[in-house]
């Protein structure tokens, strides 16, 4: 039997969880985009569900490159669509699709008469506020709540009663998801915020036979791993510098890819 008791988020906890289940959980988020865009975003309130539902029941990888586990956690994201579907969407419309209805409306007169309407659309941006405190409740504290209770007007009010309690904390994790940096930029921006969010997932739902990891005690080589941690960023920021020298815009793709598989390596090292 599923436990309703949600533990406490941390994205220490997450992040120190994520990394040893790191490759399953970044191909189910994968399979999580494509689920979406495959759909044209109808299936995108289940798909959240479905993803917070793996990370829930997931389990650590045994291997560097564990495919059985691969498998069965993105069977996991198939099983919690379908065990959360109609939840999901009322979780969804009452809380994510005026999200984003708020986050479009300053940019749709804008788009679609001209640039005559820029100066009246500032004031509109406004709106952006509580578009992204909706956001931020709705993803990273209702629909845990959701897969926790199947409940979906309890996850609704639990999510409300959490925003109320720290609305700064909410509204950054609702920039997190919809940030208005046009561009390429966006891109390379999602790469760096989807750990975070998938650290949070982990944190929030977390594996139900997984032991609550320490955060607050002070582990004997703390001292150590921090120093070491100052050192290897440094030398990241070097090469990066190196790379986009070389080779511009591929130069900074490449040396993103590598930071974080040597990001996720280091995890390794100090959470044996």
């Amino acid at each position: 039997m599923t436990s309703e008791r949600l533990v406490s988020p941390n994205w220490r906890t997450g992040f120190d969880i994520f990394v040893t289940r790191s490759l399953s959980l970044v191909v189910a988020l994968i399979l999580v985009v494509i689920v979406c865009v495959s759909s044209f975003m109808l299936l995108t309130f289940p798909a959240i569900a479905g993803y917070y539902h793996a990370v829930r029941h997931s389990k650590r990888e045994e291997y560097f490159i564990d495919l059985p586990n691969v498998f069965r956690t993105n069977s996991l994201v198939l099983k919690g669509m379908a065990v959360h579907f109609i939840p999901s969407y009322i979780v969804g419309v009452v809380g994510l699709l005026p999200a984003v209805l708020l986050f479009l409306a300053p940019v749709l007169p804008w788009s679609i008469v001209g640039d005559e309407w820029m100066y009246a659309s500032l004031p509109l941006m406004l709106l952006w506020v509580p578009a992204f405190f909706l956001m931020g409740i709705t993803v990273f504290s209702a629909y845990p709540r959701l897969i926790a209770t199947n409940n979906a007007i309890e996850s609704l009010r639990y999510a409300i009663s959490v925003g109320k309690a720290r609305p700064l904390l909410a509204f950054v994790r609702g920039f997190l998801l919809l940030y208005p940096i046009p561009g390429w930029i966006i891109h390379f921006t999602m790469v760096l915020s989807y750990p975070f969010i998938v650290a949070w997932a982990v944190s929030t739902t977390n594996d139900i036979e997984e032991e609550q990891l320490e955060v607050d005690g002070r582990r004997p080589d703390l001292l150590v791993g921090v120093l070491a941690t100052l050192v290897l960023a440094f030398v990241l920021v070097g090469f990066c510098y190196l790379f986009v020298e070389l080779w511009e815009i591929a130069g900074f793709a490449v040396w993103l890819v590598l930071s974080l598989i040597i990001v996720f390596l280091w995890a390794r090292r100090f959470n044996k």
